[in-house]
């Protein structure tokens, strides 16, 4: 086939993925109040936005070799064709490459900051505690702040994804040979630039909620102060029962019960702002953000065919060969019962002694079922007398299969984030597969929507 190349466009483009790179900064809160509420909140969502900066960050690195990998490739294809050009005219036949590629760096993977969870229930305090810790604080400007950052920066991430998918077309446009993958990856990556954009506003939304929770469960609150005055006013009235022997009882019933519905009023406002921010909480952030997909893969040699699909530096994601799908786990909580084993059906496999995690029986080739925190199966080799490596599904499961069963699977330490595209096997597996090799069991009798259930 006839190789477009087109060395200036592919350079422009390099200039725009390069161009993009920048350093986030994290938006940082500061909490509304002194409750447990605002600070957990408060917390969360500033490890929330480190966690986000932490991964635009990498994105932006990853951006910056892309940027590296597609000008080299644009200098080292020129100088072939010169050289190429050059030869014939002199009557001989076309040279190779007269310029290798550079060496591309590799961008190690993000120590992404986990994000906490905010408990379950407010400080167990009377009303007049959650008053004094209401009104104690600075009030919500800052969430308003942090809200107003983000909200912007949602913004900005969404046209710089335009502008990277733009510079994936021109990729394309400036380079054919029939198999390269840079503008591909180029616009895979923009993708997920513009699923930050989405988590960036998620993040803002969830503020202002904070900020707005606050601002009404504190008017919904008497203030100390109407505290102070409450019991001054029981105390003046219970020295004039003394004095009256008791004249003045009705006085001092409506006093009492003042103060009660105050604590009342403090206590609800209090339960009311706990639960708004526990239903918006970001607890569920870790498993919607995702680590950007690279452009270029790092560290290449520099030493491969120029038009083919070796290229330095612009090349698919390193996946390791296999074709094989897998159904995700049908996943039914600790000690739950698996699918039942049927006449002429598949049989079922518990991944792990009462896990609750099931699969198909020729699911997994050499899965072997230890007892659970048990050391890992002895040591088997391939057909070259290398070592196979066990990975175990799930700490302490007892569950255990050879790499190898997972052609295409990125191993991360449990916990880790995934990149964009990718899901994992089973929740805290640290086993990703490509999202589109991962398929819900037809035989599931309750399969979720769209992803496994959770453990």
């Amino acid at each position: 086939m006839t190789i477009i190349l087109d060395a200036t466009g592919l350079t422009a483009a390099a200039g725009q993925l390069s161009g993009s790179a920048g350093l986030h900064t994290p938006a940082v809160a500061e909490p509304p109040g002194l409750d447990l509420t605002s600070v957990s909140a408060v917390a969360q969502i500033n490890a929330a936005s480190s966690a986000l900066a932490t991964l635009l960050n990498h994105g932006s690195a990853l951006r910056e070799v892309g940027g590296l990998a597609v000008a080299g490739t644009a200098l080292m294809l020129q100088g072939q064709d010169d050289a190429n050009a050059s030869s014939i005219l002199n009557g001989g036949a076309g040279s190779g490459p007269a310029t290798s590629a550079p060496t591309i760096p590799s961008v190690p993977h993000p120590d992404v900051p986990v994000i906490p969870s905010v408990p379950t229930a407010p400080a167990p305090l009377p009303g007049e505690a959650h008053s004094q810790a209401l009104y104690g604080g600075p009030g919500s400007s800052s969430l308003h702040q942090f809200a107003d950052q983000w909200a912007n920066h949602a913004q900005q991430l969404r046209r710089q994804a335009e502008t990277i998918i733009n510079a994936g077309h021109a990729i394309d446009a400036s380079w054919d040979d029939g198999h390269q993958r840079a503008g591909a990856n180029t616009r895979e990556h923009a993708a997920w630039l513009d699923s930050m954009g989405d988590e960036a506003e998620k993040l803002s939304r969830h503020a202002r909620t904070v900020a707005q929770g606050f601002d009404t469960a504190k008017a919904n609150t008497p203030s100390p102060h109407e505290f102070a005055q409450a019991h001054q006013d029981l105390q003046a009235a219970m020295q004039r029962f003394a004095a009256t022997k008791g004249a003045n009882a009705a006085e001092v019933q409506m006093r009492t019960q003042d103060i009660a519905h105050k604590q009342t009023q403090a206590t609800t406002a209090m339960a009311d702002y706990h639960t708004q921010v526990a239903e918006g909480s970001l607890s569920s952030a870790t498993e919607s953000l995702k680590t950007a997909p690279p452009i270029a893969k790092g560290g290449g040699s520099g030493n491969a065919d120029p038009g083919g699909r070796n290229t330095p530096g612009v090349q698919a994601v390193d996946y390791k060969p296999g074709d094989e799908h897998h159904y995700a786990p049908i996943i039914r909580g600790p000690n739950g019962l698996g699918p039942a084993n049927t006449p002429g059906g598949p049989r079922w496999v518990e991944l792990g002694d009462g896990t609750g995690n099931w699969v198909r029986q020729d699911e997994l080739p050499g899965l072997q079922i230890l007892k659970p925190g048990a050391p890992g199966p002895a040591t088997v080799y391939d057909g070259h007398g290398n070592p196979v490596p066990w990975v175990e599904l799930g700490k302490g499961s007892g569950a255990w299969v050879p790499q190898s069963a997972f052609p295409k699977a990125q191993f991360l330490p449990p916990g880790a984030l995934g990149q964009y595209g990718w899901d994992e096997y089973l929740p805290h597996s640290g086993i990703w597969l490509p999202s589109k090799d991962l398929k819900i069991d037809p035989l599931d009798p309750s399969p979720p929507t769209g992803a496994v259930l959770p453990a």
